[in-house]
């Protein structure tokens, strides 16, 4: 039971911002290809996972450059959080927005009949709300105070 209302209340902005869009964008796109899209993008959540763990784990990633920074900011009294900024806004935020946008320009192919721009605005609302939402079912199962996140 408890797992449900997380997942109703992880999902629940997302399927708000669809309406939202699709009643003021409009759309052409039929449910199939919306649903394709959506599936999409909580598939990606996986994918954008494991891409983030291993470029901040790795030394060959961003965290040897992001040690340096810190041990020169340790001098000046910021240097502990500098690499959970490089983590959340560097390698975090490039991978996921790259894996977004893959999916969108793949859907774009696949949909070759796209009636208007517009759809593809409403595609890739779909695609990141999918992503969105299973990444908020994500943070909610692994953290200890789910209520509270």
């Amino acid at each position: 039971m408890v797992y449900a209302f997380i997942i109703l209340a992880a999902f629940t902005p997302v399927f708000l911002w669809f309406k939202y869009f699709h009643d003021r964008v409009g759309t052409e796109l039929s449910p199939i290809h919306l649903w394709l899209a959506f599936l999409v993008g909580i598939t990606l959540t996986y994918p954008g996972l494991v891409i983030e763990r291993f470029l901040g784990t790795s030394l060959l990633g961003l965290t040897v450059w992001a040690q340096d920074v810190a041990f020169l900011g340790a001098i000046l009294e910021v240097g502990r959080k500098v690499p959970n900024f490089v983590g959340s806004y560097f390698i975090g935020g490039l991978v996921e927005e790259a894996l977004k946008f893959t999916a969108v320009l793949f859907l774009f192919r696949l949909i070759r009949g796209m009636p208007r721009p517009k759809s593809l605005i409403i595609t890739a609302v779909v695609v990141a709300g999918g992503f969105a939402g299973a990444e908020n079912v994500l943070y909610c199962l692994s953290s200890e105070n789910w209520g509270r996140t």
